[in-house]
């Protein structure tokens, strides 16, 4: 039996005592996280729902509004842009690359052509 012998019992002691010189030549990733609030551009700081889109942007749904984060800047989309209402819960893109939000009046709304047309209801 190989576990018998001195050498493999002195190697598994060493194992145990030592783990960090197991591990010691493995580079690791820092990760930097930034926390945005209303200072840095969101509506709010109440955050209902996150999702990114497949252009790369992040979108929030928030309680007084729409977010659009491009790694940089905050662009706010409201009722004033033709949002049906401030208060948006949920955030979706479909096969065509249209977002689509669910507001608080239980409407959904779209992007009519691109980032900076206003919204309009979507009607059956």
């Amino acid at each position: 039996m190989p576990l018998k012998s001195p050498f493999f019992k002195l190697l598994i002691l060493t194992l145990f005592l030592f783990p960090g010189r197991v591990y010691a030549d493995i580079p690791y990733q820092l990760v930097y996280l930034k926390n945005y609030s209303a200072p840095d551009g969101l509506p709010s700081s109440r955050i209902n729902y996150l999702m990114q889109d497949s252009r790369g942007f992040i979108w929030l749904a928030t309680d007084k509004g729409v977010s659009r984060f491009d790694g940089q800047h905050f662009k706010n989309f409201t009722s004033a842009d033709g949002l049906e209402n401030n208060e948006c819960f949920r955030i979706a893109e479909d096969n065509y690359h249209r977002i689509f939000f669910y507001c608080n009046n239980y409407r959904f709304v779209t992007m009519k052509t691109d980032l900076y047309i206003s919204l309009t209801h979507l009607k059956k």
